[in-house]
């Protein structure tokens, strides 16, 4: 592996880290704000304040709508995505536990991952799923099957 690469695994944990504790944060912040929408809205706001913040840093603008390019619709789901991932873990995290949240989390995105690669969508290169990659996603699912096993049912 190249250095860059071993620094991109590096940071890929590190974010995997990051959505972990987003999702029990999350969960807390609903119960101590009284709501989700509420947790959801603080979250959206600290959030662009982060992003303003980086830009100003980095000295990159923020969107320019007179150079805004056309962007195909599909690509918006991501925030709708966002929205979702912040909303159903919120709630879930509560009723099942952090661990059985995060891993049933990895297990979806691991599937949409074969999914995306398999069609090439979103205009990534398409990698058919083979069975070594369908093992990889068995072996995602006997450790929700594991994890589940020891916690809340």
């Amino acid at each position: 592996m190249t250095p860059t690469q071993t620094s991109c695994v590096a940071m890929a944990v590190a974010a995997g880290g990051c959505a972990a504790l987003q999702m029990s944060a999350n969960a807390g912040l609903k119960t101590q704000l009284g709501g989700l929408w509420p947790a959801l809205l603080v979250n959206t706001v600290l959030l662009f304040v982060l992003i303003a913040g980086a830009a100003l840093v980095t000295r990159q603008p923020l969107l320019e709508t007179a150079r805004l390019p056309p962007v195909t619709s599909p690509l918006y789901v991501g925030g709708v995505c966002g929205f979702v991932i912040l909303a159903v873990t919120a709630w879930v995290l509560p009723h099942l536990g952090a661990a059985q949240t995060i891993v049933l989390v990895v297990c979806g995105q691991g599937l949409a991952a074969l999914l995306m690669d398999h069609f090439g969508l979103f205009g990534h290169p398409q990698v058919a799923i083979s069975p070594v990659r369908l093992a990889g996603l068995v072996c995602l699912i006997v450790g929700v099957l594991l994890i589940r096993r020891g916690g809340p049912q």
